[in-house]
């Protein structure tokens, strides 16, 4: 019992790491708006964090994904660019967990809560983003 629970040790330290996370957004001067997610995730060996099912939904779903590796981190790199940010905005909007909207179409997606003011409109927003336990250990699962 003692073996297995040292074996099980070395396993999780050889394929559990770091999770590097970022979010990148720019509203340009002519309602363009741009969104870039980055995950990445440190192993000890390379891993990919999403299936090529998924990966083709998310293309579906109107957002352009490529791998993405820098020092020890593999991951992806998720962007969407939308030409008017009223497309994405409505005066409803609520909280928006950005680690959830690749997996809602572009047409159908709502991130900004707009809101007519004296000199034009304004956009604001209320995110929140989750790595999830169960996120990770998918991620870690599929390293095995």
């Amino acid at each position: 019992m003692k073996n297995k629970i040292v074996y099980i040790f070395i396993f999780i330290f050889l394929i559990t790491g770091c999770v590097k996370s970022n979010v990148d957004m720019k509203l340009e001067t002519n309602n363009s708006f741009n969104i870039v997610i980055t995950n990445g995730y440190q192993a000890s060996r390379d891993i990919d964090l999403l299936s090529d099912e998924d990966k083709q939904k998310y293309i579906n779903n109107g957002y352009s994904l490529e791998d993405y590796k820098e020092d020890n981190y593999t991951g992806i790199k998720l962007s969407l660019t939308v030409d008017d940010i009223n497309s994405i905005s409505d005066s409803n909007v609520g909280v928006v967990e950005l680690s959830d909207i690749a997996s809602i179409k572009v047409d159908n997606l709502k991130i900004f809560k707009s809101k007519k003011v004296e000199n034009g409109t304004l956009y604001t927003a209320d995110f929140t983003y989750n790595l999830l336990q169960e996120n990770i250990d998918t991620y870690t699962s599929s390293a095995t």
